[in-house]
C-alpha cells in the first residue's frame, strides 16, 4: 500500500542576516541525489550555492530561488514552479513549452539577452521580437512521464507538469481495518493524541481511478461525492453506492453516506481524489464553511473558491501575509474571476456558477498543490453540462434549473420525443416559453 506523502516546500524562501553587510552563505552542502522518480522539493537538498539566485539587501533579508525546485501534490503526480523569465526588464510571455526546448518566452525588441545560461535567445527580425528558449527544458524528473505547460494565475506564470498518479494511488482497497469514524480506512497522522492531519490511501471506490471528489449535505448527513473512470461497477465495498453516468461508457459517480474520518472524533476538513492519493484530513476549529467572514483567521499564502462579483461565476482569494482574508472598502471578499477555472470536481462543471457544494473540501480551501481545472469542452449531449453564454449544445438550450445547475436540454413536442429519463416540459426562455426535454428529477447532474 502506498503510503501518502505531503507536498514539499515552496520554490521561494525566504533568509534573514542579523547584521547589515553579511554576505548569505548558500548551498553549503553539495547537492544530494534525489530518489529515481523523484521530484526536488528543498532547495537545501538538491540545490548548489550557484544554482541558487537570490535578490534583496543585507538588512531586509534575501529571497532566494532554485529552478530544481518544484511544488507537488503528496502523490507527486502534479508539480508546479514559477517561471523564471530570461531577464528581469520585463514585457515577456512565456506561453508555450515544448518537450525539447522547454518554456519558451518572447516580448518585442531586437535585444536579444544573454539568458544568464538558462535561456538561449534569437532576434527574429521578420516578427521584430526576442525569442528565447531554455537551454535545458525544465521538468520535475528525467524519466519522460511528465506533461508541462505554462499556467498563469494571479498575474503569475507557472510552469505545471502532470504525470499519471501510481496505480495504488487510483484504487482503493476497500480495507476498513485500522480506522475511525465512517468509512473506515488505514489512517497515518502526524500525532498520536492531538493530530492536526491526518492521511488514508484507502478511502476512494475500489478500482478505476481518476477519482474526484466533493460533499454534499443532504437532511443534514453529509454525503461524499465521487465520480472517476471504471470497467465495471466500483461500487459495493466500503460504503460505496455507483451509477454510471449518462453518454457515458466508463465514468461512475458514487456516493458515500459514511465518509471516511480519522479515529478519535472532533472537527475535520477532508478532501478525496485520486490525484492526491485518497484522503487528506486537517483539524478545525469550527464546523467548516465556504464563505469566510473579515474576522476569520487564514494560513499566508492559502487560496479558497469563492463567488466571482461580475459572473457569479467561480473564483480564487487568497489569505493575506496578515493572517486575513482580503475584503474591499465596500466589505466584500476581494474575489478574481480569471480564466474559468474551478474544483477538480464533475460538480463544478455542472455548476457554471459558484457552488460551495462542489468544491473539493466543504470549506472550499483549494487544496495544496492543485489548482483545480479548466472543464473540458461540452459534447453537447443531452444531460451534458455546458455555458449559458455559449452556443454548446448539439439541439435545444443550455438550462439552468432551480439549483443554477447548467445541462443541455434538447427541443421537444407534439412530433418529437425526448430521450430516455427526461420528460418534456414547458420552461421560461427571455420573456417567451420553449418545450424542452429535462430530466424527471431536474438534475442532470445527480450523484446522489
Amino acid at each position: 500500500m502506498r503510503r501518502l506523502r505531503r507536498a514539499g516546500c515552496l520554490c521561494a524562501f525566504v533568509l534573514l542576516f542579523g547584521c547589515a553587510g553579511d554576505n548569505p552563505r548558500l548551498g553549503g552542502n553539495p547537492p544530494q541525489p534525489q530518489p529515481p522518480g523523484e521530484p526536488c522539493t528543498d532547495a537545501a537538498k538538491c540545490c548548489s550555492a550557484n544554482e541558487i539566485a537570490c535578490t534583496g539587501d543585507p538588512d531586509r533579508g534575501y529571497v532566494c530561488t532554485c529552478h530544481k525546485v518544484w511544488d507537488c501534490n503528496p502523490i507527486r503526480s502534479k508539480c508546479r514552479q514559477p517561471v523564471q523569465p530570461p531577464d528581469g526588464n520585463g514585457g515577456w510571455r512565456c506561453d508555450q513549452y515544448d518537450e525539447f526546448q522547454g518554456v519558451i518566452c518572447r516580448r518585442p525588441g531586437k535585444d536579444a539577452p544573454d539568458g544568464n545560461g538558462r535561456y538561449r535567445c534569437v532576434v527574429v527580425a521578420e516578427s521584430n521580437q526576442v525569442v528565447c528558449h531554455e537551454t535545458t527544458p525544465s521538468v520535475p524528473t528525467g524519466d519522460g512521464s511528465w506533461t508541462c505547460r505554462p499556467s498563469v494565475s494571479e498575474g503569475i506564470t507557472s510552469l505545471v507538469c502532470t504525470r499519471p498518479p501510481p496505480p495504488s494511488a487510483d484504487a482503493g482497497s476497500g480495507d476498513d481495518s485500522g480506522g475511525g469514524g465512517g468509512g473506515g480506512g488505514n489512517w497515518r497522522c502526524n500525532s498520536p493524541t492531538a493530530p492536526t492531519r491526518c492521511e488514508s490511501d484507502s478511502t476512494l471506490p475500489a478500482g478505476g481511478g481518476n477519482w474526484t471528489c466533493s460533499e454534499r449535505v443532504i437532511g443534514g448527513e453529509r454525503v461524499l461525492v465521487c465520480t472517476g473512470d471504471s470497467p465495471k461497477n466500483p461500487g459495493g465495498s466500503g460504503g460505496w453506492q455507483c451509477t454510471k453516468l449518462p453518454n457515458e461508457a466508463t465514468r461512475w459517480v458514487c456516493n458515500n453516506r459514511t465518509p471516511p474520518r480519522p479515529p478519535g472524533g472532533g472537527s475535520w476538513a477532508c478532501v478525496s481524489s485520486s490525484e492526491l492519493g485518497g484522503t487528506i484530513c486537517d483539524t478545525t476549529t469550527t464546523t467548516p464553511t465556504p464563505v469566510p467572514q473579515p474576522s476569520d483567521v487564514c494560513v499566508p499564502g492559502t487560496k479558497r473558491w469563492c463567488d466571482g462579483p461580475t459572473f457569479c461565476g467561480w473564483g480564487t482569494v487568497t489569505c493575506l501575509p496578515s493572517g486575513k482574508w482580503p475584503f474591499n472598502s465596500k466589505g466584500m471578499l476581494d474575489c478574481k474571476e480569471e480564466d474559468g477555472r474551478r474544483p477538480n470536481t464533475l460538480c463544478g462543471c455542472y455548476h457554471f456558477f459558484f457552488n460551495p457544494t462542489c468544491c473539493e473540501r466543504p470549506d472550499c480551501i483549494i487544496p495544496a498543490g492543485t489548482d483545480g481545472q479548466i472543464c473540458p469542452a461540452s459534447a453537447g449531449k443531452p444531460c451534458d453540462y455546458c455555458n449559458p453564454h455559449k452556443p454548446e449544445c448539439q439541439s435545444g438550450r443550455c438550462i439552468t434549473n432551480n439549483s443554477f445547475e447548467t445541462y443541455c436540454a434538447p427541443a421537444c413536442g407534439p412530433n418529437k420525443s425526448c430521450p430516455q429519463g427526461m420528460v418534456c416540459q414547458q420552461v421560461p426562455v427571455k420573456g417567451s416559453t420553449a418545450y424542452q426535454c429535462l430530466p424527471s428529477d431536474l438534475s442532470c447532474f445527480n450523484g446522489l
